[in-house]
């Protein structure tokens, strides 16, 4: 009997530059919006903002349903719909909606990133079709207050996934490694919670100090307790589809990162170092590159033809 090959997809949405042997990203393929531009009340340590400034800014709420049909006539399949926090720790998504259900009607696949909401959120956000939620999950109170900023338990976390468990809306949360200070603390418990919830998927990514923010000085986390949870995911998160995203220290780190990836069966992995896809080419992987974010990647196949730029 043939034995099957190893499989691994490499999500490469365009809100970063993609460009090397193996594939090219274009423009608009799949785009982050943030819907407070560069605005957030919450200036966390580890990003301070410095994420949004990498976005498009959404249009007022009127405008966004003739944004996204733009979008639509220029070859777009999707995008992020995200921005920055409000003192309780919510995106307010809610004037968005609509754009985001035309989108959806249209046959866009869009992800939310939803921040910390509860029940008529995750009720919104369910009727309004989204195709995915996404929300960063931490395991530690100290982190959250701290880190965050937030007066809230990690406990409130948990409380995110059961308000959307309970409205039925399909989540893939994320974990970042090492988000505070380079110090993994809550990531285990965090990730139980997660796995418990019945997620589509789990995004991983490692703390990257970021110029700019009160971090930019610090370390990242230790390779070998990074490497550590990874083994732990993997086990831990069973029929779980698990992806690295695209937040990851670069150069050798990243490349050990990505390996033990392959090694350990994740499902999708974010702009991958050209030497992770050199191995898969030489081991005879069936691998692939999509336009779109890496928790939808993860979970399966796009409701469409898949992007066919670039060359394998």
């Amino acid at each position: 009997m043939k034995k099957a090959k190893k499989k691994i997809r490499f999500a490469v949405p365009s809100g970063k530059v993609y460009k090397n042997e193996y594939f090219q990203n274009r423009p608009l393929s799949f785009v982050n919006v943030s819907v407070t531009g560069a605005a957030c009340a919450l200036d966390c340590k580890h990003c301070g903002g410095s994420l949004l400034r990498s976005m498009a800014p959404a249009p007022p709420p009127k405008e966004f349903p003739a944004r996204v049909r733009q979008w639509r006539e220029r070859g777009c399949g999707g995008f992020l719909l995200s921005g920055g926090a409000d003192e309780r720790g919510r995106v307010p998504l809610g004037p968005y909606l609509n754009g985001a259900a035309a989108a959806v009607k249209s046959g866009m696949e869009v992800v939310a990133h939803t921040g910390v909401i509860g029940a008529a959120d995750a009720a919104a956000l369910k009727a309004s079709g989204v195709t995915r939620a996404t929300m960063d999950i931490i395991g530690d109170t100290d982190t959250v207050r701290n880190v965050c900023g937030l007066p809230l338990t990690a406990a409130a976390y948990e409380g995110v996934l059961s308000a959307c468990r309970c409205a039925g809306l399909a989540v893939s949360p994320h974990i970042v490694i090492g988000i505070d200070h380079g110090v993994l603390k809550g990531e285990r418990k965090a990730l139980e919670a997660i796995v418990a919830h019945e997620p589509r998927s789990v995004v991983l990514v490692v703390l990257k100090p970021l110029k700019g923010t009160a971090m930019a000085g610090i370390d990242p986390p230790e390779l070998k307790e990074v490497l550590s949870f990874l083994e732990f995911a993997a086990s831990a998160a069973g029929s779980v589809p698990l992806a690295l995203g695209c937040a990851c220290p670069g150069g050798a780190y990243r490349r050990t990162v990505e390996s033990a990836c392959l090694d350990l069966g994740f499902r999708a992995i974010a702009y991958p170092d050209p030497h992770t896809v050199a191995r898969c080419e030489a081991e005879g992987w069936d691998y692939g590159f999509e336009a779109r974010c890496c928790c939808l990647t993860a979970a399966g196949p796009p409701p469409r033809e898949k992007e066919k730029e670039g060359a394998k």
